[in-house]
């Protein structure tokens, strides 16, 4: 649980960082938008005006936009955009948010989109040379440039994490959210399992019961199995159990300790 929470923080961090790179191009798109609509008002020159034009174009396409074609313009779609970038990422986040380490081909094709799209960008910041005009942008560029390139280093040790966690020797167990019963209410609780190189076809998780002041409960509190027997053919990927509420309010943790491997926590709070 440990190991796949600090995997949850890294890939917030790198959406987080595609975000910002995201709203930096963005603003850059605004400002060659702007230069573009006083070239039309002040009647420069048609080439000066369809540069500037052109260029805010193929910054648009990047972002996923199909913006209007300049006059003369040949449009060119790029590799790789920040949506679909972003979209790959999210398909890392909710595997990880599942609590459960996904395969190593969406890690791969999230890399490859930061590649292909820092790619794109560099070729941007090749023809931002030739009309920048104000330091204040080739800043946005290049930290966008830094973006991407630490962006790649996160998605890469993300990946090493996940290729190495799989040679681990002992079951991996999903978390779960907190759990809210009512006084009688039973719920049925569901958990991923990854037997990852676990070398036995059985296991068995015994269970505890405490109150918030780490006190034993009874049954009449809240009940739950004393111990979970798994079976690698009948719990390839899930296993599932009951709990059921006394008539005691309160809030009480529910401990799953396997045989190897870390225990399972669950917070439950009844009403």
């Amino acid at each position: 649980p440990e190991r796949i929470e600090d995997a949850k923080v890294k890939a917030v961090d790198v959406a987080q960082e595609v975000g910002k790179a995201r709203d930096a191009v963005q603003g850059l798109v605004r400002e060659y938008r702007r230069i573009h609509r006083e070239c039309i008002v002040n009647d420069v020159t048609d080439v000066t005006r369809d540069r500037f034009g052109n260029f805010a174009n193929e910054i648009d396409r990047v972002l996923g936009e199909n913006p209007p074609l300049v006059k003369d313009e040949v449009a060119t779609q790029p590799k790789m955009t920040f949506p679909e970038a972003e979209r790959r990422l999210e398909i890392v986040q909710a595997t990880l948010n599942a609590n459960v380490w996904g395969d190593v081909s969406p890690v791969s094709l999230a890399e490859l989109a930061l590649l292909e799209l820092e790619r794109e960008v560099r070729a941007l910041r090749a023809k931002l040379g030739e009309l920048q005009t104000r330091e204040r942008l080739k800043a946005q560029l290049q930290k966008v440039i830094d973006d991407q390139e630490r962006i790649g280093k996160d998605l890469a040790e993300l990946q090493d994490r996940w290729v190495s966690s799989q040679f681990k020797k002992e079951p991996e167990f999903g978390a779960v959210g907190p759990v809210f019963l009512a006084k009688g209410e039973a719920k049925r609780i569901r958990h991923t399992i990854n037997w990852r190189q676990y070398d036995k076809d059985e296991i068995v998780l015994k269970s505890s019961v405490v109150d918030k002041d780490k006190k034993r409960v009874a049954a009449d509190a809240l009940a739950a199995p004393a111990e979970l027997k798994l079976d690698f053919e009948k719990n390839q990927t899930t296993f599932e159990y009951d709990l059921k509420a006394g008539s005691k309010e309160g809030e009480y943790t529910v401990t799953l300790t396997p045989a190897v491997g870390e225990p399972i926590v669950v917070t439950v709070t009844v009403k």
